[in-house]
């Protein structure tokens, strides 16, 4: 009886980790403070976050792993446009069960910085604009010329005069 009693108890404890509950991605916010945008995204708990850039058009989209949408205590696809420099749209829906995806919809040279920070868990996402040209973009030449000195104005070349020492006599 005491085994059967064992058993129970210790089948549920080693299964529980099989079935435990993915977290949740709860918010999103986003504010614009002196050119730079920040993206808040709160989760329920610790996750794994991976991030990849696509163009035409420029966007930025992080897969939470182990974190399904749950705004307003519903699943759901959450989009919003954004009337920002730097963050035209953002998306958050589930693609495959137990990811939620956001998608950052961005302006022409946009860089987006993430980070993660914990208590609450959250994914923050910084966006500047680029300092370097991009490499689809050609380097531009100056177009103001440097003027050159004419040679009737440049002063001549003469070498030094060496001092004038006495030399020592020699007798």
């Amino acid at each position: 009886m005491k085994l059967m009693a064992a058993i129970a108890v210790s089948v549920p404890l080693l299964a529980g980790p099989v079935f435990a509950q993915p977290y949740s991605v709860t918010a999103v916010r986003h504010w614009t403070v002196g050119g730079v945008t920040r993206i808040a995204i709160q989760v329920t708990g610790e996750f794994e976050v991976r991030s990849d850039r696509l163009h035409n058009p420029e966007r930025v989209y992080f897969d939470i792993h182990d974190a399904r949408p749950l705004f307003e205590n519903r699943r759901r696809f959450y989009s919003e446009e954004v009337d920002d420099p730097l963050l035209k749209r953002m998306r958050v829906a589930e693609t495959t069960p137990g990811v939620t995806r956001l998608v950052l919809e961005l302006a022409d040279g946009v860089e987006a910085t993430p980070s993660q920070l914990s208590n609450p868990h959250r994914l923050m996402i910084e966006l500047r604009h680029s300092t370097a040209p991009s490499a689809d973009t050609p380097p531009q030449l100056a177009t103001t010329p440097v003027p050159a000195v004419p040679l009737s104005a440049a002063a001549p070349i003469t070498p030094s005069s060496a001092p004038k020492v006495p030399l020592a006599s020699v007798t």
